[in-house]
This record gives structure tokens, C-alpha cells and sequence, in this order.
């Protein structure tokens, strides 16, 4: 479970360790698993986090977004960074 800054890091650098992603950040055309993959990790840290609340709404909706037009949906906190 995501509860901190340290912990977000951890797992995206885990889930793009799995990937095999040698740039530092996702193309903008193209890495839309990894893009998924962000979006499920930060809709993760603010939904366990309640930092901020519109930053939140933003995660939980492009973590969606992303999953419809991928197909598949991985609900948060179900399994730990580079799964």
C-alpha cells in the first residue's frame, strides 16, 4: 500500500524496472501500459493519502480513462510495485 512520497517512487521505479523502460519518462505517443501504470500508482497514493483531493479526482479519472481504452482494469492497492 502507497502511504508515502517514498513508497510512490519506490513502485513507479519497480513497475518501470518490469517493464524493461530505459527513459526516464513515458513518450507522448506510445507506453500506454506504463502510462496505466503511473495512473493506477498516483490514484493509489491519493486515495490512501487524502492529500489533495482535485489532484485526486484527476488520478482516479485518468487511471480509468486509460484502462478503458486498454481494455483491462487493475483496481488500486491489489498488488505491490513491479507486479
Amino acid at each position: 500500500m502507497i502511504k508515502t512520497r517514498d513508497d510512490l517512487q519506490d513502485c513507479l521505479d519497480k513497475d518501470k524496472r518490469a517493464l524493461g523502460m530505459k527513459k526516464s519518462r513515458p513518450s507522448i505517443i506510445g507506453d500506454e501500459v506504463w502510462k496505466f501504470e503511473i495512473a493506477l500508482r498516483m490514484d493509489e497514493f491519493y486515495r490512501n493519502t487524502q492529500k489533495n483531493k482535485l489532484a485526486g479526482l484527476f488520478w482516479k479519472w485518468r487511471h480509468k480513462q486509460l484502462g478503458l481504452k486498454l481494455g483491462f482494469s487493475i483496481p488500486c492497492n491489489c498488488f505491490g510495485g513491479g507486479g
